[in-house]
C-alpha cells in the first residue's frame, strides 16, 4: 500500500472521522458535551466551524491509500498562534450541545490556547490509525509527517499528550525522540486527566 498524506476534502467522510477523533479522548468529549450522541454532532460541528478550533478542518491531516483513495489514518495537528482563545470559545459554544457553563468552557479555551500553547510551538491533539491497518507504520509515517510540518512552521518543540496508564503509546513517541515534560496543565472541566505531556525539541 502507498500511503500518501493531504487536508480534509469537503467530500470526506465527516462522520467517520468525528468517530475516530471521539475515540482519542472519550472522557473529555463526553464530560463536555455529556454523551456519545451529542459529542460526535458536536466534533462534526468543530470541524465544519466558521471559528478556527483545534478540531477545525484546516488541523485534520488524512493519510489514505493511493490506489483506492480510502482513508487510513488521521491527526489534528496546529501551531499556537493559529488559535485563539476568543474563536475557540465561540466554536465549542456554536456547537450547541455543551453542558458547561460559559465560564468554565471560556477557561477550558483559555487554558489550552495561552496558558498551555505557547504561540511557537506545535501541538499534535489526536492521532488515530483505522483498526484493521495498525501495525503497519501507518502510525508512524503519520507521526513524521505532522514532525515535518512543526519543522516547516519554524516550531521549537512538537507537543503530545499520553495517558499516563498508556506505556505503550509512550513507548511508540520516545521511538520518534519525544521526552517526557514536567509540565501538567490537564485538570479542566472538573476533573483531573491522568495525561502527561510529552515533548520533541526541533533542531
Amino acid at each position: 500500500m502507498m500511503l500518501k498524506f493531504r487536508k480534509l476534502n469537503d467530500d470526506d467522510n465527516i462522520k467517520k472521522i468525528s468517530h475516530w477523533i471521539y475515540s482519542t479522548d472519550v472522557v473529555f468529549f463526553n464530560r463536555l458535551f455529556t454523551n456519545k450522541t451529542n459529542s460526535l454532532e458536536a466534533i462534526k460541528n468543530l470541524i465544519t466551524s466558521d471559528y478556527v478550533n483545534p478540531y477545525h478542518r484546516k488541523f485534520v491531516t488524512v493519510a489514505y491509500d493511493d490506489k483506492t483513495g480510502n482513508i487510513r489514518a488521521v491527526a489534528l495537528s496546529f501551531k499556537g498562534n493559529e488559535i485563539t482563545v476568543r474563536d475557540t470559545f465561540n466554536a465549542f459554544k456554536g456547537t450547541g450541545f455543551t453542558n458547561s457553563r460559559n465560564l468554565m468552557l471560556y477557561e477550558y479555551a483559555s487554558v489550552i490556547v495561552t496558558s498551555y500553547l505557547k504561540n511557537n510551538e506545535y501541538y499534535l491533539a489526536s492521532l488515530y490509525v483505522d483498526k484493521n491497518y495498525r501495525n503497519r507504520t501507518i502510525g508512524s509515517k503519520l507521526v513524521e509527517n505532522v514532525k515535518q510540518k512543526a519543522r516547516q512552521s519554524n516550531s521549537s518543540r512538537l507537543l503530545v499528550d499520553i495517558e499516563d496508564d498508556n506505556s505503550s503509546m509512550a513507548d511508540f513517541f520516545k521511538r520518534f525522540d519525544f521526552e517526557k515534560s514536567k509540565l501538567s496543565y490537564h485538570k479542566l472541566i472538573g476533573v483531573q486527566y491522568g495525561f502527561s505531556t510529552m515533548v520533541y525539541k526541533i533542531k
